[in-house]
């Protein structure tokens, strides 16, 4: 015999935003570290690179937590509209690959089907 039961009558709400985790790499001292600059300010920074621009050294923020919030929102509002950009950009000869992720291959196997 099968029974429902009511776990919560009024689901609890936060106004937190979830977490989420939009960078694909594991982090990396080279690009999140905690230092002092060149006029004396403490704390922790992030190290932008993108292909064709100079390096670009973002902070410092009074966290790890904070620094890595703010690269998360930066992945997240620019890696959207940038990559789907270039994917539109390419022409029959171009090739858009993730460097180190093996690519996907599709093809019918013997007995499989469609």
């Amino acid at each position: 015999m099968n029974t429902l039961q009511v776990v919560a009558d009024n689901p609890v709400r936060t106004d937190e935003k979830p977490a989420r985790i939009w960078r694909e790499q594991p982090l990396s001292e080279d690009w999140l570290f905690q230092a002092t600059d060149e006029r004396g300010c403490e704390g922790w920074f992030l190290r932008l690179c993108i292909t064709g621009l100079y390096p670009r050294r973002v902070g410092p923020f009074p966290s790890r937590a904070e620094a890595l919030a703010v690269l998360e929102d930066f992945i997240l509002t620019c890696d959207r509209e940038v990559l789907c950009e270039l994917q539109n950009s390419m022409d029959g000869n171009s090739v858009y690959v993730i460097e180190g992720i093996p690519t996907l291959t599709a093809g019918r196997t013997e007995g499989g089907s469609r």
